[in-house]
């Protein structure tokens, strides 16, 4: 019989995963950009223009194949460091 590990649920790191919806206009970018340590995840050239007009100091990676995500995600996975520098990570989506 294989003993479970007991461990205090204080020892877990606390995040969130956010999903915000809405039609476009509604405050979505702005909120996400809000934040001082944000990154975006950008699969748009103008997607986070809302964001820029209110002064949003967040930092942005084009993201334009899978591939660009596939990678970013390989990069920050295995540099916890560079991840340190934001509290989110916000993915945006292309709307055709």
């Amino acid at each position: 019989m294989k003993i479970p590990v007991i461990k205090p649920l204080a020892d877990d790191v606390p995040y969130s995963n956010i999903m915000v919806y809405g039609d476009s206009g509604c405050g979505k970018t702005v909120l996400a950009g809000s934040d001082l340590k944000v990154l975006f995840l950008a699969p748009e050239n103008d997607g986070t223009l809302s964001a820029i007009r209110t002064g949003s100091k967040a930092d942005k990676v084009e993201i334009r194949m899978w591939e660009d995500m596939r990678d970013a995600y390989d990069y920050f996975y295995a540099t916890p460091d560079v991840c340190e520098k934001y509290d989110w990570f916000v993915v945006g989506r292309e709307v055709a």
